[in-house]
């Protein structure tokens, strides 16, 4: 049924896609910082960003005076962000995809966002597949097939396979992390429990969300296999395989830092992004999808913010970035105990801001 039927559309949808990529329909956004990492690398200049991205040739046209004071506002704390320093050796972003990026780059021979996204479109179709497979252990017949449409059509799919992010890789990894743990609980090996730590950990590395699923899997076998022998081995090798996988990360970033991590130093203001920032001037000439959806609240909530001062960014200058994000952090989870019903609000409207690629 595959072949047949779901192959043939994902195919389709995704020649569709390449033409409209030829055509300039898709931006490139924020795949130019991980193009900019890659790219360092493959010059052997290291993980950092080039300072040059703090100010780039290129102008919105359609919302200039946004990217204005944004890059600005980059150059006035030194880091794009407000977090990532540039020259200096990153620990923002999980390596991941500026690997796979820098190794499409060696392959093109010059830095090719086409590159990545023909890869990303093509990659899309074992993405499919791979979670066709997921659904075949639930479903059949024509509930399978409807699912494998909904999977070869998925609009959000099409979108991240059409520029540079993460997103894309990471909806492959998950699917087939997914499916080889299925495989481990239905009947537990070392072999599986091998192959299943290597996927969540390549996972880890596009995107450090899966982590917590990585860390569940193990719980489940355990569960469903009773504490077994079998089960407590095949658990064990899990997890030992994902913390090798692991640990050049977190010995790298001790080097750099000084203290072992494993998250990378982004949490802290993604919190101010969606708590602080539309609280501040940076929400100013803001984009239309952005403003429609949090003008309401920032009026409401402007006048009678408990603890307004929390939302303004530090004045960072100097400060390395895991040093931010241990502020940022601290600052918004003060903001968000001090406004809860707010926090509430932002909740479910950061929900509805999943959707906007539709």
């Amino acid at each position: 049924m595959f072949t047949r039927r779901v192959l043939p559309l994902a195919v389709l949808v995704r020649l569709v896609v390449v033409i409209l990529v030829f055509r300039g329909a898709f931006m490139v956004g924020e795949g130019r910082v991980t193009a900019d990492l890659a790219w360092n690398l493959v010059s052997g200049r290291g993980y950092v960003l080039s300072r040059e991205m703090l100010d780039p040739d290129e102008r919105s046209e359609s919302y200039g005076r946004l990217h204005d004071r944004v890059f600005s506002f980059y150059r006035e704390v030194n880091g794009f962000y407000g977090v990532l320093v540039p020259e200096r050796p990153t620990m923002f972003l999980v390596p991941g995809y500026p690997l796979f990026m820098a190794g499409l780059f060696i392959l093109a021979g010059g830095k090719s966002y086409m590159a990545v996204r023909l890869a990303q479109l093509a990659l899309g179709l074992l993405t499919v597949y791979a979670g066709y497979r997921v659904a075949s252990r639930f479903l059949s017949g024509r509930r399978l097939l409807l699912a494998g449409a909904v999977l070869a059509v998925n609009p959000f799919e099409l979108y991240y396979e059409a520029i540079p992010a993460t997103q894309a890789l990471f909806s492959l990894l998950f699917c087939v992390s997914v499916l080889l743990s299925l495989r481990l609980l239905e009947r537990p090996g070392w072999r599986t429990s091998v192959a299943a730590g290597l996927a969540w950990s390549a996972a880890f590395y596009m995107r450090p969300v899966a982590l917590p699923f990585a860390l569940l899997c193990p719980v489940f076998l355990l569960w469903t296999g009773r504490l077994s022998r079998r089960a407590l081995a095949s658990a064990a090798t899990l997890i030992l395989t994902v913390c090798c996988l692991l640990a050049p990360w977190v010995l790298r970033n001790a080097s750099v830092s000084g203290t072992p991590r494993l998250m990378p130093t982004q949490g802290g203001v993604n919190l101010w992004e969606y708590h602080g920032r539309i609280f501040t001037d940076m929400f100013e000439s803001e984009m239309e999808g952005a403003t429609l959806l949090y003008s309401p609240v920032r009026e409401v909530y402007g006048d009678r913010l408990n603890r307004a001062d929390l939302a303004d960014f530090p004045a960072f200058r100097d400060e390395p970035e895991w040093v931010r994000d241990s502020v940022l952090f601290d600052r918004s989870v003060r903001l968000i105990l001090a406004n809860p019903i707010l926090y509430g609000h932002l909740v479910l409207l950061r929900t509805v801001d999943f959707f906007k690629p539709i």
